[in-house]
């Protein structure tokens, strides 16, 4: 959870917290980051492909998107500039990438 002081920041900033669009292909990725959210009371919302991100960025209250560049089939560089030309929301990349042992 936010402390008391790190939530009066926020609202100072005037900073409504929306959703957070956790868009990976991974489900564990998916599921690793939005329990490191939920941990801190914020809401995710997860996506696994493009036709999914359009869903649920039709559906407003997503204040910012953590997006995976390596989307499978779909480019997710393309699916960036998509977002950032169609959509006032904010959106970061994440890159992961796994060790073979």
């Amino acid at each position: 959870m936010l402390t008391q002081t790190e939530s009066s920041r926020i609202a100072a900033a005037g900073f409504s917290p929306g959703r957070i669009l956790v868009v990976d292909d991974d489900p564990a990725v998916r599921h690793l980051i939005s329990d490191y959210f939920a941990e801190h009371g914020i809401q995710t919302v997860a996506a696994m492909d493009r036709s999914a991100v359009a869903r649920q960025l039709a559906g407003g209250d997503k204040s910012a998107v953590i997006l995976d560049l390596h989307l499978g089939q779909d480019n997710g560089l393309d699916l960036l500039r998509e977002i950032r030309s169609n959509s006032r929301v904010r959106a970061s990349v994440s890159l992961w990438r796994a060790l073979q042992m």
